[in-house]
């Protein structure tokens, strides 16, 4: 016996002006609770009947139609979320920075808000910058070893050390910072210092040791030769910048005259060619916040001609050198733009040191806070 399900009139009319057309099986499952259509269903009937065979149709029309509105909106709700979280997600990677560095097989990524990064570039001593500068190994512990040196009682540099002995009375265990410290021996200015007085690291036990000093070479190959001096100083193997935020600049590999090229600048994917390195750089005050140091007793300065540069990016209200020695003979300034530049801060030349072959050309400055 053919069953026939009866379909309200409005209903019906309505498929009537449309041609007798059905509808999606979702809407009228979902929206239209008091049609229940069943999968037999072939004939639409003129007077707005749905036919089914024998022995078919719907023996409870209610029966699966709450089932299908609830999947549909639990469907919908999914949807919603995920079109909500993506914009979410969208708006927060917009709003997101990462401050470009070298990279290396240890990703360290530093995030910094946009909106931040519109201010300007991070304080030298931001935390960010500091904790990369560890998690990336640009500071490098002392060396436990002995010294592994070629002449173990000579003092290496052209006179500097001498000179920075009498300015600072004799003083022991000061810390100092070279800058230029090629092998770590050649020519060292400081070697003297931590070697005969005690500038060097001391060992409260085997895990807490106080630092006495900082090597900055920022040529590879020279660094590569610094370590195995075995020093009793930290150590980097990063530039010091000449802006007042990190930067990277190429750097042209030649020993003793090894400096920022002015000629090469960093490009994309362009390939560096032999006997010059990508090199990393960092204001001095950022390297020594790392170590936590506010005196310096001591600051040799050798970055052949980009002394003047590196000078104008240090807070000296921020942080107290005693003494420096800066070599003049490479800067674009010369000489007098040197010393008019230190008078400034509150320096005086103590002495200068020279050498006919250009091997040193520095003038010593003390500074007038200290007797």
């Amino acid at each position: 016996m053919e069953r026939k399900l009866r379909i309200p009139g409005n209903f019906s009319e309505s498929l009537q002006s449309m041609n007798k057309r059905c509808i999606s099986w979702m809407h009228m499952r979902c929206f239209c609770p008091e049609v229940y259509l069943t999968r037999e269903a072939e004939t639409l009937g003129d007077g707005g009947e749905l036919l089914g065979g024998e022995g078919q149709g719907t023996s409870d029309p209610m029966k699966y139609t709450h089932l299908y509105g609830f999947v549909w909106i639990i469907g919908a709700s999914f949807v919603l979320f995920l079109y909500f979280y993506a914009s979410r997600f969208h708006q927060h990677a917009v709003s997101r920075a990462t401050v470009a560095l070298p990279s290396s097989n240890t990703d360290y990524g530093v995030s910094v808000p946009l909106e931040e990064l519109m201010k300007g570039p991070l304080a030298q001593n931001d935390s960010r910058i500091l904790d990369y500068i560890w998690k990336r190994n640009f500071i490098r512990a002392p060396s436990k070893l002995p010294y592994n040196l070629s002449n173990a009682k000579l003092d290496p540099s052209m006179g500097q050390s001498i000179i920075v002995k009498h300015a600072l009375n004799e003083m022991r265990n000061g810390f100092f910072v070279e800058c230029g410290a090629l092998d770590g021996e050649t020519r060292s200015n400081t070697l003297m210092l931590e070697r005969d007085y005690g500038w060097q690291v001391r060992y409260r036990d085997s895990m807490t040791f106080c630092p006495k000093g900082l090597l900055i070479e920022g040529d590879p190959k020279n660094f590569e030769r610094l370590i195995t001096k075995n020093r009793k100083a930290w150590s980097s193997d990063a530039c010091l910048a000449t802006k007042r935020f990190p930067h990277q600049v190429i750097f042209k590999q030649h020993f003793n005259m090894g400096k920022i090229s002015s000629k090469m600048t960093i490009q994309d994917g362009a390939e560096i060619p032999w006997g010059f390195a990508k090199v990393q750089c960092f204001p001095l005050f950022s390297l020594l916040s790392a170590l936590n140091i506010s005196v310096v007793d001591y600051l040799s300065l050798d970055v052949e001609g980009n002394e003047l540069d590196v000078l104008r990016t240090v807070p000296f209200d921020a942080i107290l050198i005693k003494v420096l020695s800066v070599e003049y003979v490479h800067d674009k300034g010369g000489r007098e733009a040197v010393k008019k530049f230190m008078t400034s801060k509150g320096f005086r030349i103590f002495g200068e040191v020279r050498d006919p072959r250009n091997l040193a050309n520095d003038f010593i400055f003390v500074n007038n806070r200290i007797s």
